[in-house]
């Protein structure tokens, strides 16, 4: 489990029903250094693909984006997911151009 400042931010792996690498809390910019550790560790040497469940993120700010995009960048053999998103969250990705991490 990685934590961001203040612990209103964790992420944890859960398997079922499939591997995925779940946010926990808000993701802005004190706790986006957590979640691009998390994320790097599990593009190195997690399940593939790499699915990230924002389900349980009540926040995210452009930090956190920033943060995602890099992830997918850095490691163009592997595969990033994104599922869990709300609304809102949805909206985000789509306005910044990043609708195609979204799992369908």
């Amino acid at each position: 489990m990685e934590t961001g400042a203040g612990n209103d931010f964790w992420t944890e792996w859960v398997h079922q029903p499939s591997p995925a690498l779940v946010a926990v809390g808000e993701v802005d910019a004190s706790s986006a250094p957590a979640l691009s550790l998390a994320l790097d560790r599990a593009l190195r040497t997690g399940p593939r693909p790499v699915t990230l469940d924002l389900s349980r993120v009540t926040f995210m700010d452009a930090a956190a984006l920033g943060v995602i995009a890099k992830a997918a960048a850095s490691y163009p053999g592997q595969s990033l997911a994104v599922s869990g998103a709300n609304p809102f969250t949805t909206r985000l990705f789509h306005i910044v151009g990043m609708e195609r991490l979204l799992a369908a």
